[in-house]
């Protein structure tokens, strides 16, 4: 990896007022994948964005970081009965979002929605195909495959190289991918003239004011040093809708998302004992993550 600069600039405000937070290795979930690789993470003092100062996001980048393994369960939790809960809970929050986005939509017969690095597809998969029309966007060449044989009209490519011609999206989806992207201002630039007037876009991403990233730090649970470019906060979200044209209109807390996060992000803290022995509670106001339901507004 190149070495960070001096004073790095946010990508997001532009500004160099910032501070180094600490140093991270390469990890995914609870797993260090290589100790040896270390990243400088800041934060910026002027819209709160915490961002990885040294990594160059290329072709190489990609090939390194996302492998075709990346989708594999298995290295965030080795316990049946533990990916078993996941599953579940999974489940039950992706229901609670599609009820959430259906409130804010116009009655139809059909609806268009794109999922933004859908994966391999599992949350289109559990949409009506006779109430949504789907639409997936996936980097990961293994993902994409599945969804071309799962019937879903996928795309392997950036979303700003993609032509939809004159369709529009009732519904576009970001779930824990906008932190992945190297620009998300220019993202939510490509998707406000693609999405409907009367359309909703829905975002969910690792939230850096979480009880987790405050006492864990380079051990949280989301901080999946170098394919999290970034870790907003509530501020970060509103400075980036404003500046994109969207207006929020809700945002609320997955705490039923990944169950065990906080408990593997405290696990070297002087406070763990304490939080283990009401984990339910300090978990249900940790926001870890954070999802953000959004219009767009004219220019």
């Amino acid at each position: 990896m190149p070495s960070s600069l001096v004073n790095p600039t946010c990508f997001v405000c532009g500004t160099s007022n910032n501070k180094k937070l600490f140093v991270s290795n390469n990890v995914h979930g609870r797993v260090v994948i290589n100790a040896d690789e270390h990243f400088n993470v800041y934060k910026c003092n002027t819209c709160d964005f915490v961002y990885i100062g040294n990594v160059i996001v290329s072709k190489e980048y990609y090939q390194k970081y996302y492998d075709k393994d990346y989708y594999n369960a298995s290295i965030l939790t080795s316990a049946n009965f533990v990916q078993k809960i996941c599953l579940v809970l999974e489940k039950f929050s992706f229901s609670r979002k599609v009820n959430l986005f259906k409130k804010f939509l116009k009655k139809k017969k059909k609806y268009n929605i794109l999922d933004i690095g859908c994966g391999t597809g599992k949350f289109l998969l559990r949409l009506d195909s006779n109430v949504f029309t789907k639409y997936g966007i996936e980097i990961n060449a293994e993902g994409y495959k599945q969804c071309i044989q799962n019937g879903i009209i996928a795309y392997n490519q950036a979303l700003q190289d993609i032509d939809f011609g004159t369709t529009k999206f009732d519904v576009i989806t970001l779930f824990h991918v906008l932190e992945h992207l190297e620009n998300p201002t220019q993202t939510l630039l490509a998707i406000h003239p693609i999405l409907s007037d009367d359309g909703v876009l829905i975002i969910s991403v690792p939230n850096n004011r979480s009880l987790g990233f405050l006492l864990g730090h380079k051990n949280w649970f989301h901080l999946d040093s170098p394919r999290h470019l970034f870790i907003p906060s509530i501020h970060t979200l509103k400075y980036l809708a404003d500046k994109t044209n969207f207006k929020i209109l809700k945002s609320f807390n997955d705490f039923y998302e990944y169950p065990m996060d906080l408990f593997w992000s405290i696990k070297y803290s002087k406070y763990k004992y304490f939080i283990y022995m009401l984990y339910p509670f300090f978990k249900m106001f940790s926001k870890e993550s954070i999802t953000i339901l959004l219009k767009k507004q004219k220019c």
